[in-house]
């Protein structure tokens, strides 16, 4: 029957596809005896849905549609599938949340919404998915979690939290960044059949295998002097340690020399503090000449404030011309800046407040869109890093990378310090800066157990 049905109905060869990849999934995993509902929506993400549930029935499993709109209201290609699973007898009830909480499915669809999703969430959708969000039973998303924006990651309102999401023709911006790893679960993409050289991606995921492989390795026969030297200034009062924590970062990522430099009074305790690190005190600018002689490559920013002493070394480091990681409250400094030319080899390294306040925006607007919040950063820095869930990184003549590591490991006080010293520290000793970038959000990422409170 199914036959038939493509060879009367070519148009809807996407939706067949989409619905015999998932029917191939759950009868590779879940035996005959599951009980399966499926919520369907009206539009073709339920038509993928009802489809599936007529190979279901047709293979003998127990299954259900639940309707969220009556059945002389589904058109097109919904409408079509909907003919066939009737014919194959499939049970089909309207929703209600009554008869969805006595609802005992071992297995529920979420085909409510798919990729046509646009916010706000309307009933009865939203009743629906606070309901199959209490459900214990294991719940698949068709293509992408009715509730979450699939371009952006953001859930408005309420979405679906789903174990596992089959998506369809490619991976989805959204399901890495911002909301969305807290949706999807575990995460499969089917092709159905469409080119991947024909689709545009708006960013590229990292990779951090491929990028270690890539690491040049250090020689035995070697000495300090040939990794570099990364000057880390910031440290003002009551925040030694962020300082302290950019320069553990620039070590670990192979740094052969590490100086940390703050205002008067403050070197000594940076020196007892962490002992491997050499400490300098600024006090004018020739201390900053000296510095900026000796150094490799500078992080400026952790611990930093914005007194008369914070200005003059920031603008120091920009004359000096050397590669900068510009981070915390540097980046707060860089805003005040009147002049927006882009700083010529400079990495800044925003979180969404940060980034909110050289935008002129909130942060709640930098995560409704994190790609173009990504693109309006370029103008303050050559190399931008917005951290966040999925990091994102914008560098020339590149489309935006995400980084899909690190996760709620990294939100805790310090982890940002601490990536401002890895990317300076590949920098120093001698990859590029682009490389330094991408690889040291991964190499971040993979040291975010040092930072959890709890795992």
């Amino acid at each position: 029957m199914e036959q038939a049905f493509i060879k009367a109905n070519p148009d809807v060869w996407l939706m067949e596809r989409a619905a015999m990849a998932v029917f191939n999934y759950i009868s590779k995993h879940y035996d005959h005896h599951t009980d399966i509902a499926v919520l369907a929506g009206k539009g073709n993400n339920g038509g993928d849905g009802i489809l599936v549930a007529a190979l279901l029935k047709k293979a003998q499993y127990q299954v259900r549609i639940i309707h969220m709109a009556p059945l002389d209201q589904y058109r097109g290609d919904a409408k079509k599938a909907l003919h066939m699973a009737v014919q194959y007898g499939v049970e089909c009830m309207p929703f209600s949340a009554k008869h969805m909480a006595d609802d005992q499915a071992d297995l529920w669809l979420d085909a409510l919404l798919g990729i046509g999703f646009k916010a706000p969430l309307r009933e009865p959708y939203r009743e629906a998915i606070i309901a199959l969000n209490q459900k214990e039973a294991s719940v698949i998303a068709l293509d992408v979690p009715s509730g979450l924006a699939p371009d952006t990651g953001v859930v408005e309102d309420v979405a679906v939290s789903a174990a596992l999401s089959i998506s369809f023709i490619a991976d989805k911006f959204g399901f890495h960044t911002a909301d969305g790893p807290d949706h999807v679960g575990q995460v499969f993409i089917e092709d159905l059949g469409v080119l991947q050289q024909d689709i545009r991606p708006c960013a590229h995921i990292l990779n951090q295998q491929a990028l270690k492989q890539a690491l040049p390795a250090k020689k035995q026969n070697s000495h300090k002097h040939q990794f570099g030297h990364v000057l880390a200034i910031g440290g003002t009062a009551g925040m030694l340690g962020a300082l302290v924590l950019a320069a553990q970062g620039a070590f670990a990522a192979g740094a052969g020399l590490v100086t940390m430099a703050s205002c008067k009074g403050h070197a000594e305790a940076l020196a007892i503090h962490f002992p491997r690190a050499m400490s300098r005190a600024i006090e004018s600018l020739d201390d900053c000449d000296s510095l900026f002689k000796e150094a490799t490559v500078v992080v400026i920013g952790p611990g930093m404030d914005h007194s008369p002493w914070s200005k003059m070394v920031f603008e120091a480091a920009i004359a000096s011309d050397l590669p900068m990681v510009i981070d915390a409250g540097a980046l707060g400094l860089l805003a005040k800046r009147q002049a927006h030319k882009t700083i010529a080899q400079s990495i800044i390294t925003p979180h969404p407040g940060e980034a909110a306040s050289l935008l002129g925006t909130s942060s709640k607007e930098v995560q409704q869109d994190r790609l173009a919040a990504l693109k309006g950063l370029s103008k303050w820095g050559e190399y931008v890093i917005l951290k966040g869930q999925g990091s994102l990184l914008h560098a020339p003549n590149h489309i935006p990378r995400l980084c899909p590591y690190g996760g709620s490991d990294l939100a805790v006080a310090g982890s940002g310090d601490f990536l401002s010293g890895i990317i300076a520290g590949f920098v120093a000793r001698g990859c590029s800066i682009d490389f330094a970038c991408a690889y040291g959000m991964c190499f971040h990422a993979h040291h975010a157990p040092v930072f959890a409170v709890s795992r």
